[in-house]
């Protein structure tokens, strides 16, 4: 039952056999502190390093003390600073699981994941899983679109062909320029196995620029100057913005200072 005066702040847990401590935080210290002996006499407590050492110098050898008081807000950082002030995730000073920051030190990390790689109940739903997930079938073409085999997913492609899965993928979408690998191309299932167009028919043809040359014109007498290979020559050459030359050459503008431009 939490008590009339309970107070918001850190608090501890001294060990006085061996000095090692428990750094906690909570809104309610006092009502905290009877939560923890109830689950510490009930062998129940979810800090198995607290638990084994009340097990082992019994309830008498545990000194509650409060650390420091603060707002509701600042727990997080204040119990941090006092994790990191008598180093208790340390297992030789204390019997926090965590780090400051609420990270988990590597020997937890370990003993950990060998737990989980050892646990048989974990293994059975990995498998579980890894039967029941959702796979995408791809079907399999040569470079002239015929039809070769259908596979039950992309993971069984870059087994069986070493093909890379994102590159099975990009090439099903035609994506980023990928459209065929090893001499075969691929696309998804979608309840089809229907030829598809071949290799050229996909493949994007690059774009040339035609480069337009430039002719000058005086703008008075309208004599040919000189003729320039591209817009940007002629402004380089007469110091004037290229960009004025194409719109005059696009009949946005007549002229340009004393020049006239047009496309030869």
């Amino acid at each position: 039952m939490k008590k009339s005066n309970d107070i918001c702040g850190i608090y501890y847990f001294t060990n006085k056999i061996n000095n090692k401590i428990y750094v906690g935080q909570s809104v309610t210290i006092h009502n905290r502190k009877l939560g923890h002996l109830n689950a510490l006499r009930n062998n129940k407590h979810s800090n198995v390093h607290l638990q084994r050492a009340f097990n082992k110098y019994g309830e008498e050898c545990l000194i509650h003390s409060v650390g420091a008081l603060c707002p509701k807000e600042y727990l997080d950082n204040m119990e941090n600073k006092f994790i990191k002030l008598f180093n208790s995730s340390n297992r030789k000073f204390g019997y926090n699981i965590r780090t400051e920051n609420n990270k988990f030190p590597i020997e937890s990390k370990i003993k950990l994941s060998k737990a989980l790689k050892n646990n048989s109940d974990v293994v059975k739903a990995r498998v579980k899983m890894w039967l029941t997930r959702k796979r995408t079938k791809i079907n399999q073409y040569d470079l002239n679109g015929v039809f070769i085999k259908t596979w039950n997913s992309t993971p069984e492609i870059s087994k069986k062909l070493k093909i890379s899965q994102s590159t099975i993928r990009k090439i099903c979408t035609q994506s980023h320029g990928c459209y065929s690998l090893k001499g075969f191309m691929f696309r998804e299932h979608n309840n089809s196995i229907d030829n598809i167009e071949p290799y050229n028919r996909y493949k994007k043809v690059k774009i040339v620029n035609k480069v337009k040359q430039v002719n000058c014109y005086d703008k008075i007498t309208k004599e040919l100057i000189k003729t320039y290979k591209n817009a940007s020559i002629a402004a380089k050459e007469l110091n004037i913005d290229s960009s004025c030359i194409s719109k005059c050459c696009n009949g946005k503008i007549y002229y340009y200072k004393q020049y006239n431009f047009k496309y030869n």
